[in-house]
């Protein structure tokens, strides 16, 4: 019962992010030759260097998202905060906030 209702999040993120403007290439499921592994898999043939994933950047959660408090107080203390802590401390402020943008996608990832 939790592996379908997780599969029924994924799959709902999939779709939120291709209504946002993202096109997936892929769905999600067993990946072939991997022993019931579930992961991205084409729908269709793919060369090397074929795109799988497009997303528009509104979608997309990077250093420029993390809130300014955050960034200034990552600036603040000698010479900075590694950018991938403060990204991270932005995650952690979107898991607490039940309107985040991406609350979808945070769904999905180990509490």
């Amino acid at each position: 019962a939790e592996g379908r209702a997780f599969a029924e999040r994924r799959q709902a993120f999939v779709e939120s992010m291709v209504q946002g403007g993202a096109e997936a290439f892929f769905e999600i499921g067993n990946v072939p030759g991997a022993a019931g592994r579930m992961g991205a898999v084409a729908t269709a043939a793919r060369k090397t260097q074929d795109t799988i994933l497009k997303m528009p950047r509104q979608l997309v959660y990077s250093l420029s998202s993390v809130p300014p408090a955050i960034t200034a107080a990552a600036k603040a203390h000698g010479q900075g905060c590694d950018p991938q802590a403060a990204l991270a401390l932005g995650l952690l402020t979107e898991r607490a906030n039940p309107a985040s943008r991406i609350a979808g996608w945070l769904d999905l990832l180990p509490k």
